[in-house]
């Protein structure tokens, strides 16, 4: 990945992929920096060599989990994205062929599991309440330390349309690109470019905007892919993702489903966490009546372990007997078998049975979860009554 894969991070600084760990933060936007930095290309150096690099241990883990054969390194070099040709790589090569671009943090949603790193409402909520971070570590943890809203400088831009241009991929994320300013100039300098036709791209929302010139520019795209986050219905989503507006987001979603076709897909990308795995069913049977077909389910599960007090890991057993019995329910009545819903389903119930139970982020979420209320001026009561019985009283 190293040698066909960048981020740009949403403070501008370079990175190779999302997971990578131990890279300084260089808050500029040369390429030429990034590329000659020792991190890098002792990261090349060590995949090259199968030593296990620390700046892909969480990748390293997953491997681990997943099996005991082929080394990850081994695994990145045959992978298809990388040239057919596996000797060309060396700790100095770099051919891209995809890149992550992060927006920046500028976003109108607050979101629980979310934190200001990626949040500019965050930002604006915690400015309010820094008295409550001052003596709190796990507070400050959990709601991030960044005190600065980014979006995509302008002069970056014309170096971003120079390495899109020779990618085969694009992901896009933020913050809430539909609100990027810079992103949206980004994305009208590439849509004039004619290597658009053979690049695709995926895109993350909050469907809490919705604007038809954004989606014609993405039709540019030789195909396109808008993954949306809707990971709870009413009540539950407008406690969650802080200051949405559930009609708001269901009217938007019928203006997305309008563009669904063969160049442009829709994907459905649930976060899934303590306040969301318990009102599984609702969201389940919203994706049922209103949503299917025209979205789909995402393929991997965005279960949510950081921070930890927010898993479902939290729950107990009967708890989590509960929800299975809910996900049970809907299975009885679901009449579709397609949109890799019952694969869906059938991961949910594996993870609440397999799950250990963390005593500890149960304690902790009692402890936060109020504090984040008043940051947010909510009520855990009122909002989701059922959940709040179970797991404060």
């Amino acid at each position: 990945m190293p040698w066909t894969h960048i981020q740009l991070e949403q403070d501008g600084s370079y990175r190779p992929c999302c997971r990578t760990s131990g890279f300084r933060k260089k808050k500029k936007y040369f390429l030429k920096e990034y590329l000659e930095s020792e991190e890098l290309v002792n990261l090349k150096s060590d995949l090259l060599n199968g030593n296990l690099s620390p700046s892909c241990e969480r990748c390293w883990n997953d491997e681990k989990l997943a099996t005991n054969s082929n080394s990850y390194s081994l695994r990145l070099i045959e992978n298809e994205s990388f040239p057919t040709d596996a000797s060309k790589h060396t700790k100095d090569t770099f051919e891209i062929k995809s890149m992550e671009i992060r927006t920046g943090n500028i976003c109108n949603l607050s979101c629980r599991m979310c934190f200001s790193n990626y949040s500019s409402k965050w930002i604006s909520e915690i400015s309010q309440h820094e008295t409550f971070l001052t003596d709190d570590v796990q507070l400050r943890e959990s709601v991030g330390s960044v005190r600065q809203i980014f979006d995509l400088n302008n002069n970056s831009i014309s170096e971003l349309v120079k390495l899109a241009r020779q990618c085969r991929h694009l992901l896009i994320s933020g913050g809430e690109p539909f609100l990027s300013k810079g992103f949206i100039h980004f994305l009208n300098e590439i849509s004039l470019c004619p290597e658009i036709q053979n690049m695709s791209i995926g895109l993350s929302t909050n469907a809490t905007v919705y604007r038809k010139d954004i989606m014609n520019l993405l039709s540019k795209f030789r195909n396109a892919d808008i993954s949306i986050s809707v990971d709870g219905t009413r009540k539950v989503n407008e406690y969650v993702r802080t200051n949405s507006n559930w009609d708001e987001i269901k009217s938007n979603l019928i203006e997305f489903g309008r563009d669904h076709s063969d160049q442009l897909s829709l994907t459905l990308a649930p976060t899934l966490n303590v306040w969301t795995i318990f009102y599984i069913d609702e969201l389940l049977s919203f994706y049922e009546e209103e949503l299917f077909p025209s979205f789909k389910l995402k393929n991997k599960f965005n279960f949510q372990v950081s921070p930890s007090w927010q898993a479902i890991n939290i729950l107990n057993l009967s708890e989590r007997q509960k929800v299975l019995s809910k996900i049970e329910s809907f299975e009885s009545k679901c009449r579709i078998d397609s949109t890799g819903l019952k694969f869906f389903v059938l991961a949910l119930k594996e993870r609440l049975r397999q799950s250990d139970f963390d005593e500890n982020g149960r304690r902790l979420f009692r402890r936060l979860s109020p504090i984040y209320d008043r940051i947010k001026n909510q009520s855990f009561e009122q909002f989701l009554p059922e959940l709040s019985q179970e797991l404060m009283s």
